[in-house]
This record gives C-alpha cells, structure tokens and sequence, in this order.
C-alpha cells in the first residue's frame, strides 16, 4: 500500500497591461503586482500579494506578450521584489521580448517568505534599439506551506 502525503500549496498572479499593452523602454524598470488590467509603473512598491501564511516560494513561470512590434532583442530580468525593499529572487537575467510569447522560469527554489510581506515584480528592461510595443505581462508564483503534524 502506497502513501500519498498532500503538500499543501497555493499560487500568487501578476500582470500587467490595460486594453492598449504599454511600450516598454529601453533600460528602464518597472514595477507590477496584483492589480490587473494597468500599466506597470516606475514607481516601487506597488499593490502587491499579501503572503497569507509562512511558506516557501518554490517555483516562478511568467510570459510577457508582444502583440505588434518585438524589440531588438536585448535582454531584460526579472526579480521578485519583496516589502518595497528587498530583491528576494532573480527569476530570469535573459528575458527577451523579441517574439510574440517570451517565456521565463526557474523551478527547485527555497525562499522563505513570512505572514504579511508583500510581494511584487520588478522588470528592468534591456538596452533596447527597437523597443517592443503593445506588450502584456504575467508572472505566476508557486509556494508550499511547511507541513505540520
């Protein structure tokens, strides 16, 4: 007889974009969090995902879309911002925006996260000479809860 031991779980979304995508500029950092349906801003610290309970950030997928123009190719990254102070992790240091669906991830991570931070994404664009434009953006976080008796 085998033994199943549920880990418990749950996810987090980010996004970015209103009805018209934004042009993204070239080295240039932007900040996003739970409010959907808006631009990203330069501004840090913005709404953000309240940590409900202790847990373990293990795994980040996210896609940023170019609906009309790609960029030149140059690279952007891609960081998990935490409080409004701190850069808990790199997701991707090679992110492109140079065709239509760019996809980034990192899997097997083990960043404790506490009750209460606030969670968000900062994205600082390459050096772009063609910037990409009418672009859409999201980021899914993926945490495991300790397991306890």
């Amino acid at each position: 007889m085998a033994l199943y031991v549920p880990i418990p779980a749950f996810t987090a979304q980010f996004a970015y974009g209103d009805s018209n995508g934004i042009t993204l500029a070239a080295s240039t950092t932007y900040y996003f969090g739970t409010l959907f349906g808006v631009d990203p801003g330069t501004t840090d610290d913005p709404p953000g995902f309240y940590v409900p309970r202790a847990c373990t950030l293990v795994a980040v997928y996210g896609r940023i879309s170019v609906v009309v123009t790609p960029s030149s190719g140059q690279d952007s990254t891609v960081i998990i911002r935490k409080n409004g102070t701190t850069d808990i992790l790199t997701v991707s240091t090679t992110v492109e925006t140079n065709a239509a669906k760019n996809e980034f991830s990192i899997t097997g991570q083990s960043v404790s996260v506490s009750a209460g931070d606030v969670l968000y994404v900062k994205l600082t664009t390459g050096a772009f000479t063609v910037n990409p434009t009418f672009t859409f953006g999201s980021v899914n976080l993926y945490f495991e809860v300790p397991w306890s008796s």
